[in-house]
């Protein structure tokens, strides 16, 4: 295959994959409106615990086996990565009933004392997070990001109608009744999705031992990623869990607001990485023009949303959510900073992560972690002064990414950032 058509084929699976990630932000957010209407704030607190609580427990039961499939699959192939996976599945869900079984009788950190039959909710939301897991390897391993946005679009409409319908129709439904038919019809399009994908391409599972060369791949890339999500997590929480504990509940609201918002821009750069890492995998190296090419264009194009969206979040966001949320506008500016850099360092990443040297990045979220926390034990004032210190978090870990890829590699810090003519005209030609 040619550059020329090599490029293009890369910006034509990005463009299926923005595509995909518009889908679900669009009809998730009308479906959000109905359900939210419908649940009302108590519901709606159900519905955050058990999404929230969900993706912890996949995030510790799952071992992220399913991070390093792309690279396994273009070393060792498809039947030693298929017994990877269904060893994957399985361990998962005997860790994840044990995580909600022992939780049930111990701390209810996850689970409902209250409200029991969403306990049954809770670990169907993990099977079906787990499906969906999977399911965006599968579509990463063998570029099929136009079957994917076609599952994500019926998926998500099939779920808009169903909470449409419910939102109509069992309005007369005691209020406990209420709360499970509301987050069952959220659910509902995890099941379509995982249906329509399942009678599309007819996975397979398999049993057997994948092999102990594989195996030591497998768990190194799975474990150090494992480890880098939870840290991620917890850098994420630290600011919420610490405003929690010592502001007002509704200085929780005016960041959470901010710090939602300015999540929005990173789907891009999730959107390009979900394209951009099996494709470094295949080239063998990092240093592929192709793929600097994209990272290029990706952290120019990321700035451009972060500062526009900063300057109208300012000015608008009071306008839309009212003057409770004032404050809100102008956080989020300030956390707009940590979405790029944190943006630009995920994006980096996908070079060591295709093959798979990851102990640096390990090393850095470890560093970033501490430095968040002791920062925010001895600085923190207010609400305004938790989020620079965040921010200028996730400016010295994009330093250090950056550092990590000018150090370990030949490419050079311009081959990163300026974007070059060639890169705006190609990205302008046809793609098909």
């Amino acid at each position: 295959m040619s550059e020329s058509s090599s490029l293009k084929s890369v910006f034509s699976q990005i463009r299926y994959s923005l595509q995909t990630d518009g889908v679900q932000m669009i009809l998730g957010f009308i479906t959000s409106i109905i359900l939210v209407r419908y649940l009302g704030p108590e519901g709606n607190g159900y519905l955050t615990k058990l999404t929230y609580s969900g993706n912890l427990i996949l995030a510790i039961a799952s071992f992220q086996f399913f991070r390093g499939i792309p690279y396994l699959y273009e070393q060792f192939g498809s039947k030693a990565t298929s017994q990877w996976v269904t060893w994957g599945i399985m361990g998962t869900i005997l860790i994840s009933i044990l995580i909600i079984l022992l939780d049930r009788r111990s701390i209810g950190f996850f689970t409902f004392d209250n409200f029991p039959m969403l306990n049954c909710l809770l670990f169907i939301y993990v099977l079906f997070a787990l499906g969906q897991k999977c399911l965006e390897t599968y579509v990463q391993v063998h570029q099929s990001f136009r079957k994917w946005w076609t599952f994500q679009w019926i998926g998500n409409m099939g779920k808009l109608l169903i909470t449409l319908f419910i939102a109509i129709k069992l309005t007369a439904l005691t209020v406990n009744w209420q709360f499970f038919a509301g987050i069952s019809s959220y659910l509902s399009g995890y099941l379509i999705l995982l249906l329509i994908a399942w009678f599309t391409i007819h996975p397979k599972l398999r049993l057997g031992k994948p092999g102990r060369l594989f195996a030591q791949q497998a768990f190194h890339y799975a474990g150090s990623m494992w480890a880098i999500n939870l840290l991620s997590i917890l850098m994420i929480n630290l600011p919420i869990w610490l405003i929690e504990s010592t502001l007002a509940q509704d200085n929780l609201g005016v960041y959470g607001l901010a710090l939602t918002l300015s999540g929005i821009p990173f789907t891009f750069t999730l959107s390009i990485k979900k394209v951009l890492l099996p494709y470094t995998i295949r080239v063998k190296h990092a240093y592929d023009d192709n793929c600097l090419r994209v990272i290029r264009i990706h952290n120019s194009v990321l700035l451009s949303i972060c500062v526009i969206g900063g300057i109208s979040g300012f000015y608008l966001l009071p306008l839309m959510y009212g003057s409770a949320f004032k404050e809100s506008a102008v956080l989020l500016p300030i956390l707009l900073v940590w979405t790029y850099f944190i943006g630009v360092s995920t994006i980096l990443n996908t070079l060591f992560e295709a093959r798979n040297e990851l102990n640096l990045i390990l090393a850095i979220y470890l560093i970033i972690t501490c430095s968040i926390l002791l920062s925010l034990y001895l600085f923190h004032n207010g609400l305004a002064s938790i989020a620079i210190i965040f921010s200028a978090n996730g400016i010295l870990m994009s330093m250090l990414n950056i550092y990590h890829v000018v150090y370990h590699t030949p490419n050079k810090l311009s081959q990163l950032f300026l974007f070059h003519k060639s890169d705006y005209k190609f990205n302008n030609s046809p793609t098909k």
